[in-house]
């Protein structure tokens, strides 16, 4: 085996365990306890955060700016699409009716 391919499965071996030891080491640690009820609760909100986090800035941010022109199709498209995902609660309809919206503005108006 050659050096870069020693770097590559080293690095990837150590990605690995980085990764599994971020999950598995608070399971470990709070197994057979009782958690608070308001950290149960507070735990149900971080799925929710995590997925803004990630599409918040693609929703209204153009270049570092703020960007609420006609020409953003991701916005309008979640404009259109919150009142079916606010109905249904369900991740998937809010991605499969947030893509249709999208593309109706990009391609169809």
């Amino acid at each position: 085996m050659s050096n870069e391919s020693i770097y590559i499965y080293g690095a990837t071996l150590m990605m690995v365990i980085g990764t599994f030891s971020c999950r598995e080491l608070p399971l470990l640690l709070l197994r057979g306890r009782k958690l608070p009820d308001w950290f149960n609760i507070w735990l149900k909100y971080i799925p929710t955060a995590i997925f803004g986090a990630l599409i918040f800035p693609d929703i209204f941010l153009k270049e570092g700016a703020l960007n609420f022109t006609l020409q953003n199709y991701g916005l309008w498209a979640t404009v259109c699409a919150f009142p079916i995902v606010y109905k249904t609660r369900s991740l998937p309809v809010a991605l499969v009716a947030g893509s249709v919206f999208f593309c109706i503005f990009k391609y169809v108006i």
